[in-house]
């Protein structure tokens, strides 16, 4: 995330709280986090981004059935 949303409340330590509180109320397990690339924009090409990659591949071996972002 930028600095700029740091700042804002919109970084991604605001972003991972705000999906872990939509775990929290669905009682539904976590099973992995795939948001830690700092300083990596959204506009960043698909095989530039490792955590991307990861969960395209997990997604493809069945290994969770949703997705939360924020």
């Amino acid at each position: 995330s930028t600095i700029k949303q740091a700042k804002e409340g919109t970084g991604l330590e605001e972003q991972l709280r705000k999906c872990k509180n939509v775990l929290a109320m669905k009682e539904w397990d976590l099973h992995e986090i795939y948001c830690n690339e700092k300083g990596i924009s959204g506009t960043t090409e698909i095989k530039d981004r490792k955590e991307l990659n990861d969960l395209i591949e997990d997604a493809k071996k069945g290994l969770f059935q949703c997705v939360i972002f924020n």
